[in-house]
C-alpha cells in the first residue's frame, strides 16, 4: 500500500457538496495561472535585457505562457462541470485531502467557509541561486 493510499485509509470524513470542492480547486488553478503569468513576465523582462538570449530561454517563456493558458482552461472546464452537478451531490473531500502534501494548499482546499481561499502562500521557500 502506498503512503498516500495509507493516509487516505485513515482520514477524517469530510462530506460536503462536490460543487464547493470543485469551486476551491478552480480558485487554486486560477491562482496558479496568475502566478505563472507573473513569473513568465519576469523571465521575459530579464531575458530582454540580455545581449544573447539562448533559444531555450525563449522557449521557456513561451512554454510558461502556454502552461498558464492550459491551467486557466482546466479551471474553466472544472467550473463548467461544477455548474452541471446536482446541488445535493456530496463527496468525501477528506479522503482526497489526505494525499495533499503542501499544508497551505491542503488548508485552502479543506476550507468550507471560504476563509482560507484568500490565504495565498507568500512564502515560496528558500531561493537558491546556482
Amino acid at each position: 500500500m502506498t503512503k498516500i493510499a495509507a493516509a487516505m485509509k485513515h482520514h477524517d470524513t469530510q462530506r460536503e457538496p462536490a460543487r464547493d470542492v470543485l469551486a476551491r480547486i478552480e480558485a487554486e488553478l486560477c491562482d496558479i495561472a496568475r502566478a505563472i503569468d507573473r513569473n513568465q513576465a519576469v523571465i521575459a523582462s530579464a531575458a530582454a535585457g540580455l545581449p544573447n538570449v539562448a533559444p531555450s530561454v525563449l522557449c521557456a517563456v513561451q512554454e510558461a505562457d502556454l502552461l498558464s493558458q492550459k491551467v486557466a482552461g482546466i479551471a474553466d472546464f472544472i467550473a463548467a462541470c461544477r455548474d452541471g452537478l446536482p446541488r445535493d451531490l456530496d463527496i468525501d473531500a477528506g479522503a482526497a485531502l489526505a494525499g495533499v502534501k503542501l499544508a497551505g494548499l491542503r488548508r485552502r482546499l479543506a476550507s468550507t467557509d471560504g476563509s482560507a481561499l484568500a490565504d495565498a502562500d507568500t512564502d515560496f521557500g528558500d531561493c537558491d541561486l546556482f
